[in-house]
């Protein structure tokens, strides 16, 4: 189990790191920029959201609840690049702390969730997790996230990274069919 730890942190923290390489590369302007009509959304908007997410994993009430539905909406995080970065360096400083914790609680199945599902009403669910398998979603989420970026970005003309924004199953496909044409 040790191995699939440190896996998981090790693709959150991939995750951040690419959040942080674009950001040292696009200008303010980019990250504030409404593509429209293509999106209604900014860079920093998404990026605001990866953090949101991770946030909810850091601050887990008495109860174990982590709320999914808490967003920060506005904040400094949608509308500058360094209070992002700074959010992110954070959230990276956690996950060493995370990485150093304790094995069961990172793996145990005692954590609640909550988190809206439905469109047409307002209506929360609340499912049991763990820290394990939250970090799996959320590294999965930013990764989907960050394709929205990965477009916006291109809107504009900007350079994206190869890989920004793809699925780790997608890279791994990509590098097995360039190994077989080889």
């Amino acid at each position: 189990m040790q191995n699939s730890k440190q896996e998981i942190i090790q693709a959150n923290i991939e995750a951040l790191t690419q959040g942080k390489e674009l950001l040292s590369n696009i200008a303010d302007s980019h990250y504030v920029y409404i593509c429209e009509p293509y999106t209604k959304s900014t860079i920093g908007e998404h990026i605001r959201h990866v953090v949101d997410m991770y946030e909810a994993l850091m601050v887990v009430d008495q109860a174990h609840l982590v709320d999914y539905d808490k967003r920060s909406r506005g904040s400094s995080v949608e509308r500058s690049r360094p209070d992002a970065c700074s959010a992110i360096d954070k959230i990276l400083q956690w996950m060493d702390v995370v990485g150093d914790g304790n094995e069961t609680q990172f793996f145990a199945a005692n954590l609640l969730v909550k988190s809206e599902v439905r469109l047409d009403v307002s209506s929360s669910v609340t499912l049991g997790s763990s820290l394990a398998r939250e970090l799996v979603f959320v590294s999965s989420h930013t990764v989907h996230h960050y394709a929205v970026i990965s477009m916006i970005a291109k809107l504009q003309n900007l350079d994206v990274s190869q890989y920004f924004g793809v699925a780790p199953a997608t890279v791994s496909f990509l590098r097995n069919e360039i190994a077989c044409a080889q």
